[in-house]
């Protein structure tokens, strides 16, 4: 099977260190390309590489069959769409897109050239998470009735970037939440309702540094959490279920060892120490509390593209579909409304 020949659009944050490194240790992908306003630090990185000032100039020039958009939220939908149009398929990075409008009609039209359309919610392959859908899937918890996930940061002072001013898509609710938000729907289900608060916390913010989701599923609340001035974070993950808890410290380690520039293949990629295991509590057969350790699944955020190198050469589903995506920005946008209004806020059914 060939590998496919990828173009990476964009080369900030998002690009050189949550997408290249997995590419280029991936047999089955050849990334040629790259979209960039710095082809110096593009070329330092990447000898070899074709750098285009312009997507119009790489889609002219480039016989890629991937793309992958890895720049500002907000810049997201048009450059999906040109990429579509010129009979591309398409790798967008979360959060998929600021207006759910837009996200529907790239959804179509993918559907309507054939092309695959899929959305980097890396986070779904975090050790820590897998191991939450496998205590569930295995009943080690009962039936989940209790999610708490935070996302703490100690960053007290505002930067000059993108994220931290006022736009679409901008602050910590579309970037460190929208991770939180996917990882809820997919451990408990379509959301009903949510209720939220959001602020803009430090000296000189203008944008969410701080939000609070209490979102219902059926049967079941998370309760969600970012903060930018959290010195020392408490857990990662606490989930309650009819039979037991789990208690869960710490952030999953390949995103440290990709801001490296380290990928798969890395001695320690995906494993989590044994001081780092969460923690299960049941009632035991004696009526008392017992409390194990529990192995942390090891991660690996190639399986994203594993799937999609699946989705492009024998149709299997995308890894994360447009849909999906999607659901997490009617949340976003929900939790917007409700911090605004003082209100619950209903999700449209799904």
């Amino acid at each position: 099977m060939s590998a496919i020949r990828c173009a990476l659009v964009g080369y900030g944050v998002a690009g050189s260190m949550f997408h290249a490194p997995i590419l280029g240790a991936l047999d089955g992908f050849a990334l040629t390309d790259v979209v960039s306003s710095r082809p110096a630090a593009v070329r330092a990185d990447l000898p070899g590489v074709a750098v285009h000032a312009d997507l119009d100039g790489l889609l002219a020039i480039s016989d890629v069959e991937l793309c992958v958009i890895a720049t500002l939220n907000a810049s997201h939908a048009p450059l999906a769409r040109a990429c579509l149009e010129a009979g591309r398929h398409v790798v967008v990075e979360k959060p998929f897109v600021t207006d759910p409008a837009e996200g529907r009609a790239l959804a179509a039209l993918a559907a309507e050239r054939g092309l695959v359309l899929a959305v980097y919610h890396s986070r779904r392959w975090d050790g820590d998470f897998l191991t939450l859908r496998r205590l569930i899937a295995d009943g080690k918890v009962g039936v989940p009735h209790t999610l708490i996930a935070h996302y703490d940061r100690w960053r007290p002072t505002v930067q000059d970037r993108w994220r931290e001013r006022p736009g679409p898509g901008a602050g910590i609710l579309w970037d460190l939440g929208a991770h939180l938000v996917d990882q809820a729907l997919q451990l408990l289900g379509p959301a009903r309702r949510v209720c939220a608060e959001l602020s803009a916390s430090r000296p000189g913010a203008s944008v969410t540094d701080h939000f609070h989701l209490v979102v219902e599923h059926a049967g079941a609340t998370a309760y969600l959490h970012g903060d930018c001035r959290t010195v020392l974070p408490g857990p990662h993950f606490i989930l309650h279920g009819s039979a037991g808890s789990f208690v869960k410290y710490g952030m999953d380690s390949q995103e440290a060892l990709l801001r490296q520039r380290l990928g798969p293949g890395t001695p320690g990629w995906g494993i989590e120490p044994e001081a780092s295991y969460g923690d299960l509590t049941v009632i035991g057969v004696d009526g008392q509390l017992a409390t194990t350790k529990v192995p942390t699944e090891r991660g690996g955020y190639e399986a994203f593209y594993l799937g999609l190198a699946r989705a492009l050469r024998a149709g299997a589903p995308s890894p994360v579909s447009a849909a999906e995506a999607l659901a997490v920005i009617d949340l976003l946008l929900a939790a917007e409304e409700s911090a605004a209004s003082g209100q619950r806020i209903d999700l449209p059914p799904r």
